[in-house]
């Protein structure tokens, strides 16, 4: 490990968990996961520094062959979240892709798992939190497309 801001050793400043890699995203539905053929383009990489995990991604489809069903996620985190952790997600990704009002447009951190349950715009202005559904998604080629990065803690 290596020690920071400091000339003598200290256990508190010793830096000894340090980790990058890839992971592969995938998409899931909470009651069904969709049967998926996934773009060359889908990608995820990590840096896990201590007990926090930065994370990015990108996937779509080049075909959907089953439609999934429930509460549509993307699964396949590198590490479990914290079960009483925190995450901070970013998502993005084009409207056209997703059929009519079913596009992401903010996700959060399932807390003891590797998933990130995804959310739309409501059109009621009451809803403030609406689950993207499985059963949308549209099967074309480059379809379903999601930019995602964030951070969580882990065990």
């Amino acid at each position: 490990g290596i020690y920071l801001g400091v000339t003598t050793a200290t256990a508190s400043n010793l830096l000894d968990d340090y980790e990058e890699g890839t992971w592969t995203p995938v998409y899931k539905g909470s009651t069904t996961d969709p049967v998926v053929t996934y773009s060359a383009s889908r990608y995820g990489r990590y840096t896990k520094i201590g007990n926090i995990v930065y994370f990015q991604g990108l996937i779509l489809i080049a075909s959907l062959t089953t439609v999934g069903s429930g509460i549509m996620s993307i699964g396949g985190l590198p590490f479990t979240s914290n079960p009483s952790g925190s995450y901070a997600v970013t998502v993005g990704g084009g409207n056209n892709d997703w059929g009519d009002n079913n596009h992401p447009s903010h996700a959060t951190g399932l807390s003891n798992n590797t998933e990130i349950r995804l959310y739309k715009l409501a059109t009621d202005p009451q809803d403030e939190m609406v689950t993207v559904d499985a059963s949308g998604m549209l099967s074309g080629i480059n379809d379903n497309l999601v930019y995602i990065s964030g951070f969580y803690d882990v065990a």
